[in-house]
């Protein structure tokens, strides 16, 4: 009874989540990490946290809120409390090591992974499945599309389930005279990440399948009717089918690693029926570099029918296969642990709730349930639920976390300004290829990934708001690796004062409510270390000693006086416009986004938005256009019903200095005999106009311009 009560419970606050609206009517601005975080974690100090005191500076909140920030992500505690008396924070405690093993706990449980099989099994059986199915975990006649698999041309991967018409399994037949392999698989390496999380949380994995025995009753009960191994792999960019070769599953080792064996006799089965089959605890030591690999091998002694098979690690058992009581005492746990770490500082105004950063999408079930035990009143505190920035997932794997966990607002990252992306909008590593993977990347194999899907999860299949907010992180750092005090490889270069615009306008024209800048501080090793050590650059630089890829700055001590440098100037720019327009953001609704050239259309209402070119100078004729393909104009229709008008948010992806636009384009439409009334919100310009008449704005390089529109 008291499971059910919880569940309930669970239910109920579950479903007020989603008719909340998240930061209220506030859009928030948030940033990664501030002095406090660089205390407890300054790389130049070898992590050494004694070493920093930036309370004569006041940890520098005030240069934070001249940002224009609303929010941050740091510790929750005396330190940020104390000095901090504006930013709300999103709390990294969760995530950090310095528990005790009670609270820990959570944070292990929230990391759970695994599927079962009335839970996004893999079914096994037919052709392989579409994305649109299960977020690839295939359906009752499509095998998954996460595993590859083989067999001797003996195997029938179509056959119908003998119990559920329309249903398909892998059959493989009995009367042979020897073992043959039945299914073959590597599993995506999104699914099983964790190994451990310290030597006190190593994850232990269990397998386990549905299957049919054919004539079990006139089997020997010992005999051996199936053999599974399993062991892991490094990602390679190809599912090649040669691994477990026959010298490999004899000496159970493949290059270096153990192979689990797990054989599965006909005592184990029912009679007539599927039967359940679970294998022993066993533990996958690598984490996300590595991949689960899988083979079936049935003996022949019988003919067997392979449904569906799931793999999970013990804390996700423990979560949701195990006993009611067993579920109940972990969850216990995991709420005490929460309340005894957070519920004290959790009270204060400026707390938000809890941050837990990219957590592993297939781990979505257990976050959820974990994130609603905190939001008990008896929790962290009522409304404390997790949440973090996702990743940048393909579709698929957003759209799973969707459907499996509840959270207010989408909190998307996803870099663009790469090592050797140019600056200028043509060539072949130019900006506006990075720009367009930042919108809406396809690669290879057709993973989408980008604003326009993260936007896209936030609706319903009908395109209805979810009442979930659309958050995006943007790029205002450098990564670099530093040897020696030398750059020695590089991730991300620093963008440019106008390519952090660029991001900014390019997130709002596709939906976002919500930016949060990675990273604010920056953070290096001391000099001379002979070995690659992880370095970033964000917004503010040791003094006289400001960052330049070319020659200085590469190693810097935090304990120097702390200046901000042009990113944080053109990060405040950019939080100074939406702070302008928030409202026509919070209180409009999003109808569209596409980019535009003199062939694109853009209807809403009864009017037409077209012939879009960008000249290089005003009042273009003809040879100071650009090219129909290189625009490079982003425009998003919006409706404010309010004040029954259209917004027209166009955006100059151009990011050079010499780069600033004079954007014209038509509009028709209109009821009959009505004028048109057309402002530019950033300035006093008002005019009206006819049907057909052609307008013309000047939009700077990586600026956007709103446009208001009244029948």
């Amino acid at each position: 009874m008291k499971k059910n009560i919880l569940l309930l419970f669970l239910l109920l606050i579950s479903s007020r989540y989603t008719t909340a609206q998240y930061f209220e009517d506030e859009f928030p601005r948030i940033g990664f990490g501030d002095f406090y975080y660089l205390k407890l974690f300054p790389p130049y100090y070898n992590y050494d946290s004694s070493r920093l005191d930036f309370s004569a500076q006041g940890y520098y909140y005030d240069k934070l809120e001249e940002l224009g920030l609303t929010h941050i992500v740091t510790k929750a505690g005396d330190i940020s409390y104390k000095y901090n008396k504006k930013l709300k924070i999103l709390d990294f405690n969760f995530a950090w090591k310095s528990f005790n093993n009670k609270d820990y706990l959570a944070y292990a449980y929230a990391r759970a992974q695994g599927n079962d099989f009335n839970y996004y099994p893999y079914e096994l059986g037919g052709d392989p499945a579409p994305l649109s199915l299960k977020s690839g975990f295939g359906d009752s006649v499509h095998t998954n599309f996460w595993t590859s698999f083989s067999n001797n041309g003996f195997v029938n991967g179509n056959y119908s389930h003998p119990f559920v018409t329309g249903k398909k399994v892998f059959y493989a037949p009995g009367s042979q005279s020897k073992e043959f392999t039945v299914f073959n698989t590597r599993l995506n390496n999104y699914q099983q990440s964790n190994g451990r999380i310290d030597n006190s949380h190593i994850y232990s994995y269990k397998a386990a399948f549905n299957v049919y025995a054919e004539n079990r009753e006139l089997l020997n009960s010992r005999d051996t009717l199936f053999i599974v191994y399993i062991s892991e792999s490094p990602v390679t960019s190809t599912f090649s089918l040669s691994f477990f070769k026959d010298t490999e599953l004899k000496n159970l080792k493949i290059n270096g690693v153990t192979i689990h064996k797990f054989s599965f006799t006909a005592d184990e089965f029912i009679p007539e029926k599927f039967s359940t089959l679970i294998t022993p605890g066993f533990q996958k030591p690598g984490e996300f570099s590595t991949l689960l690999q899988l083979r079936i091998v049935s003996t022949g002694k019988t003919g067997l029918h392979f449904d569906k098979f799931a793999i999970y690690d013990n804390k996700y058992e423990n979560l949701f296969l195990s006993t009611p009581a067993i579920q109940d005492s972990i969850r216990e746990e995991i709420r005490s642990g929460m309340y005894a770490a957070f519920y004290e500082i959790a009270k204060n105004p400026l707390y938000e709730h809890p941050y837990f950063d990219e957590p592993w999408f297939n781990a979505s079930r257990a976050f959820n349930t974990v994130s609603m035990i905190a939001a008990q009143e008896n929790g962290i505190g009522e409304g404390k639920y997790l949440n973090g920035a996702t990743g940048d997932y393909a579709d698929y794997f957003l759209d799973y976390t969707n459907k499996n966990r509840y959270y207010p607002y989408v909190l998307y990252n996803r870099y663009p300004i790469l090592c050797g992306t140019d600056s200028a909008s043509e060539g072949e590593n130019s900006l506006q290829i990075a720009l367009q993977n930042l919108i809406k990347y396809t690669d290879a194999n057709g993973l989408t990934r980008g604003l326009l899907p993260a936007y896209q999860i936030t609706k319903d299949s009908a395109g209805v708001s979810l009442s979930r907010r659309f958050v995006h992180t943007i790029q205002v750092q450098a990564e670099y690796f530093v040897k020696n005090s030398m750059l020695s490889r590089c991730v991300y270069r620093a963008p440019t004062y106008n390519e952090i615009l660029i991001q900014g306008n390019l997130a709002l024209a596709y939906g976002a409510t919500g930016i949060m800048y990675y990273t604010t501080f920056t953070g290096t090793h001391g000099a001379n270390i002979n070995q690659d050590l992880w370095a970033f650059y964000g917004l503010f630089d040791e003094q006289g000693n400001q960052f330049d890829a070319a020659s200085k700055g590469i190693v810097q001590d935090p304990a120097q006086l702390q200046i901000p440098n042009n990113r944080y100037f053109a990060v405040k720019e950019l939080n100074l416009f939406i702070e302008k327009n928030k409202s026509i953001f919070l209180n409009s609704e999003h109808l569209s986004v596409k980019s535009v050239n003199a062939a694109t259309k853009l209807k809403f209402g009864n009017l037409e938005v077209a012939n879009f070119r960008a000249g290089k100078e005003k009042n273009c004729v003809i040879d100071c256009f650009d090219n129909i393909e290189s625009t490079f104009l982003e425009a998003a229709v919006f409706r404010n019903s309010n004040e029954n008008c259209y917004y027209l948010f166009l955006v100059n992806r151009r990011c050079l200095e010499s780069e600033t636009r004079y954007v014209s384009f038509t509009i028709t439409g209109g009821k009959p005999d009505s004028n048109i009334r057309i402002s530019e919100i950033d300035s006093v310009t008002s005019f009206t106009v006819k049907e057909n008449s052609s307008i013309e704005i000047e939009i700077k390089p990586g600026r956007g311009k709103f446009i208001k529109i009244e029948e």
